[in-house]
């Protein structure tokens, strides 16, 4: 399923509300409608995900390429 057609289906959100509140517990806000910039949003969301874990788990890890935005 395109991630369009995930994202606006009232089977899988049968409320505005749910589907906003699964937006953002998941971290999916920007999330494209098709898949040309599905890749680009993928690997932004890993690294937001990657810096809120290492926050919350308050560990200095090692920065990559991504982290310094030259990936």
């Amino acid at each position: 399923m395109l991630p369009a057609d995930w994202i606006g289906s009232s089977k899988v959100f049968p409320s505005e509300e749910k589907r906003k509140t699964y937006i953002e517990e998941n971290d999916l806000d920007g999330m494209p409608l098709d898949l040309p910039e599905f890749l680009e949003f993928f690997n932004s969301r890993r690294t937001r995900i990657r810096k809120r874990l290492v926050k919350a788990l308050d560990f200095t890890a090692p920065q990559t390429a991504e982290d310094q935005g030259t990936a």
